[in-house]
């Protein structure tokens, strides 16, 4: 698996953090980056820098710089990728991405109403579901997806609706006009810096009420957050 990061600017310390750990464990052979003005461009060289560079990998995760995520979230979404029998479309998943907190919506996911995407809020199931499209900050996108499509097509962004859609649901658009869905895994713990402090304690070990309110998954590991100097958050 191939770590991609469209955003290119100063990252933030706990994405920095959760990066260098699953650098250290393995789960990522190598990462690459981009840079500049328009989000697209970033992920359109991601993707061909990702098929031409490393023809032996098989999964490119594209996480925005501002975002935390626990050592257990890489692992749990190979999970889902190896497919869970007939409760989905296809037996192995290709295009996943975890549910992300985005301000001013609950959720990244979103349903087709028949002229544009609108979030689906609240969630068909506390268990991963498919969606018409997500919000792309944390993506999990298989190879075969991005070659299925012409070159420098996957996040040119689209007029939807009379409107210019972001790279993101742009892409969930393409995938959409040839009948594929999105795997949205929610309750996972990772936090969207932009809408969550990162002075705050960031991650804690919920309760089974919290779990039941929050639809947080039951997750035994610690998180560990570190703040701004660098250090652990109690």
């Amino acid at each position: 698996m191939i770590l991609g990061v469209p955003t290119g600017g100063s990252p933030k310390i706990g994405f920095y953090d959760a990066s260098m750990r699953d650098m250290k464990m393995g789960l990522f052979k190598n990462w690459i980056t981009a840079s500049g003005i328009y989000l697209e461009n970033n992920r359109n060289n991601l993707v061909a820098n990702f098929l031409k560079g490393f023809p032996e990998e098989q999964w490119l995760c594209q996480i925005d710089d501002d975002i935390y995520w626990d050592a257990v979230v890489i692992p749990y979404l190979m999970e889902q990728a190896k497919g869970k029998g007939e409760s989905y479309d296809k037996p192995e998943h290709l295009v996943i991405f975890p549910d992300v907190s985005l301000g001013a919506a609950p959720t990244s996911a979103h349903t087709w109403n028949g002229r544009d995407f609108v979030p689906l809020w609240p969630h068909p199931s506390k268990e991963p579901f498919l969606c018409d499209g997500m919000a792309g900050a944390f993506m999990l996108v298989h190879r075969d997806v991005y070659e299925m499509l012409p070159e420098w097509s996957w996040f040119e962004r689209r007029n939807v609706n009379g409107a210019r859609a972001g790279e993101d649901l742009s892409f969930c658009y393409l995938l959409r006009e040839r009948g594929i869905k999105c795997l949205c895994v929610p309750g996972l713990p990772l936090l969207h810096f932009r809408v969550t402090p990162i002075i705050s304690p960031l991650i804690s070990i919920p309760t089974a009420e919290e779990q039941a309110r929050d639809n947080v998954l039951p997750f035994k590991k610690k998180s560990v957050v570190v703040g701004p100097d660098g250090k652990p958050m109690s």
